[in-house]
């Protein structure tokens, strides 16, 4: 997991980049115990160190956690290797491919629901405009449930949602007469014949087309 890209050639360069990356007490530490011709970590004891250092852990507690090593070999890994900056690109790496995620899912949600949308419209349409024509209440079988008034209305909200215009609270028939659909939705809906329900989706639908010739 390590990246081993732009090591440092000679314990010179190391000292130099540690300067740069610690604080002063902890870089005259290191440069104590490279001096004093000290051993580095195991490449395969860095890698796991790293792990820990990627997941938050900072040196002086995976020192506490593994008395072993000195805490100076730890610093000489962090240095050699540079956790810091590459904890960061592994952070960036990690935010970029998570928001790729999120937007693939988002865009196949969105294409799940318009397909679903769309079945959901050829499946009813055919049957709604054919009552609409013929006013026969078997011609809405496994269509829309619309036998109530609280049904209706829920088809209503959902149109004017549809087309922006959710804050109306009525619509005009086509001689610009207004009917009021404000009513008692409440579970005890009362039955709505199939007659009542035509009239009342042929004015939407009228509405509808008048506002599309408008346009």
């Amino acid at each position: 997991m390590i990246n081993n890209d732009n090591l440092p050639a000679t314990l010179d360069e190391l000292l130099t980049r540690a300067e740069g990356m610690l604080p002063t007490a902890k870089y005259n530490m290191l440069r104590l115990y490279i001096e004093n011709g000290r051993h580095q970590l195991a490449p395969d004891t860095a890698t796991k160190f790293f792990e820990l250092f990627l997941n938050g852990v900072e040196p002086e507690e995976i020192h506490r956690l593994n008395k072993a090593f000195p805490y100076e070999a730890i610093l000489w890994s962090m240095v050699k290797y540079s956790w810091p900056q590459q904890r960061d690109e592994y952070i960036a790496k990690l935010q970029s491919t998570v928001r790729d995620k999120v937007i693939k899912a988002q865009l196949e949600t969105t294409g799940l629901l318009t397909d679903m949308l769309s079945a959901a419209n050829k499946h009813h349409g055919d049957k709604i405009k054919k009552f609409l024509q013929t006013g026969e209440a078997s011609d809405l079988d496994g269509a829309l449930n619309i036998d109530s008034v609280g049904n209706l209305l829920k088809i209503l909200d959902g149109l004017l949602k549809v087309t922006g215009q959710s804050n109306t609270q009525k619509v005009k028939t086509e001689n610009t007469q207004t009917l009021n659909l404000n009513v008692n939705t409440s579970k005890n809906d009362e039955s709505m014949d199939a007659e009542t329900a035509a009239e009342l989706l042929s004015v939407i639908a009228k509405s509808k087309k008048k506002r599309e010739n408008e346009k």
